[in-house]
Order: structure tokens, then sequence, then C-alpha cells
């Protein structure tokens, strides 16, 4: 069970990592980066247990933002400029 926990740990320190590298990601983005490695189920339980963790939050858009440890600086995901308004 003990090998169970430490591979938890892993993937939930993992997943942290990259959001926390990244700053702000699109929830379905990451999933399909993640997709080869783990279900959808699996997925979902991962960010419900960093959101409890209080190092991840998720808006209603389902973006998903690191929370800024002290000192740290995060990146924002890449905005593209929309061409419906383009003058």
């Amino acid at each position: 069970m003990l090998r169970a926990a430490e591979a938890l740990k892993q993937i939930l320190d993992a997943v942290e990592e990259a959001i926390q590298e990244v700053g702000e990601v699109p929830s379905g983005h990451l999933y399909a980066m993640l997709l080869e490695h783990m279900s959808l189920d699996d997925y979902q339980c991962v960010i419900g247990m960093l959101k409890r963790r209080g190092t991840v939050t998720e808006d209603a858009s389902h973006l998903l933002r690191a929370v800024k440890a002290k000192g740290v600086v995060a990146r924002e995901w890449p905005r593209r400029k929309s061409t419906l308004m383009a003058e």
C-alpha cells in the first residue's frame, strides 16, 4: 500500500509542478497531454486533490491556475488575439 501512496504523491507533485511552471493552463489542454497516462476519472481526482491542497484553483471556464507562493511569479497561458474583433 505504501508504494501506491508514494506513486500518488509523485503524480500529484508532477502535475502540480507542471501547472506551477506555466502559471495557468486550460484543464482540457492539460488532460490532453496526460490522457495516455491516466483516465479522465483519475485526472479529475488528481485535480480535485490539488485544489483541496490549495496549490491549484479552477475557475468556471476550467482554467487551472497555480496558487502563487511568496516570491514566485507564475507565467500566464498565452492568449490569442481574437480574429472576430479584428478591425
